[in-house]
């Protein structure tokens, strides 16, 4: 009887069963020891200062918003550099203003409208010097950059740049997900 293949095939689920349980109570009482260890581990905020206990491993914050404000200062996504001021007028819904704005309003003492434009005097987007910002209407800047006449950077297109760098065709192509280096094709008009 020890040898049919029923009994086999019961006795192996039975013994996969044991070994499945065995290794989930392993694993249990391991997470238990770790998490304990975790909780005794206290630290403090890198934003705040407060001593608390962390949950996982290189924690360094007490909670999401002392991490939020701590890196208020990173890039945001069109890579401008942000300050943390909620209360600042041409803050956006986050609290966050981009820094060359920031200064040049601090500059005006007053709050930027939104048809005024703050141009890098030198094009880097990270240096927000004063003296390397100066603040235009977007006509007057539309006008600076088209007099620059500065080339698409795809190096098989000699087109005028219209926006960051690339010509209306190719700035086309980035906002739908499309590969910028493919040539472009001309539509034939019915």
């Amino acid at each position: 009887m020890a040898n049919t293949p029923e009994y086999q095939k019961q006795y192996y689920l039975d013994n996969k069963k044991k070994v499945l349980e065995r290794n989930r109570q392993y694993y249990l009482k391991n997470k238990e020891k770790k998490a304990a260890k975790l909780a005794e581990t206290k630290v403090n905020c890198k934003s705040c200062g407060i001593l608390f206990g962390i949950r996982i491993r290189n924690q360094k914050f007490c909670s999401r918003k002392c991490m939020g404000s701590y890196f208020s200062g990173t890039c945001s996504s069109n890579r401008y550099p942000n300050f943390y001021r909620p209360n600042h007028p041409n803050a956006d819904k986050h609290g966050h203003i981009k820094s060359h704005r920031f200064v040049m309003a601090e500059k005006l003492g007053r709050p930027l409208r939104n048809d005024e434009i703050v141009h890098h005097k030198n094009g880097n987007v990270r240096d927000f010097r004063i003296d390397n910002l100066e603040i235009m209407s977007r006509k007057e800047h539309c006008k600076h950059h088209n007099m620059l006449n500065e080339k698409c950077t795809i190096k098989s297109c000699n087109k005028p740049h219209k926006a960051k760098g690339l010509c209306p065709a190719h700035y086309r192509r980035l906002r739908f997900g499309q590969n910028l280096n493919n040539p472009i094709r001309k539509w034939n008009k019915l």
